[in-house]
């Protein structure tokens, strides 16, 4: 629950964007990506896949790139002409976390 509060608060922020070059190795470590893909209604799908060292990540780093991550979708869908169709969009988080314990989510 404390997670899925920290991510919403992240994705509600209005703050200066983050440039990738501002975060350059935090993005090189590959613990969380956007993969390009979408869910059903449209929303970019953020991956936080297997990593080993994700408990070591320091919380400032995490926060960064999950902020730098979410601005993306959000940037590109606001520069584009909405459709009666679309919807406003949100990301789809999914984790892999078949080798972590429980209590690291």
């Amino acid at each position: 629950l404390l997670f899925t509060s920290l991510l919403y608060e992240i994705m509600q922020q209005d703050i200066r964007p983050l440039l990738a070059v501002d975060i350059i190795e935090q993005l090189h470590r590959q613990f969380a990506s956007l993969s390009g893909g979408r869910g059903k209604d449209g929303a970019p799908i953020i991956t936080f896949p297997e990593y080993s060292g994700f408990s070591e990540v320091p919380e400032e780093d995490f926060l960064n790139v999950v902020t730098y991550l979410t601005s993306i979708p959000r940037y590109v869908y606001s520069h584009t002409i909405k459709t009666n169709n679309e919807k406003d969009h949100n990301n789809k988080i999914p984790f892999d976390s078949k080798l972590s314990p429980q209590d690291h989510i």
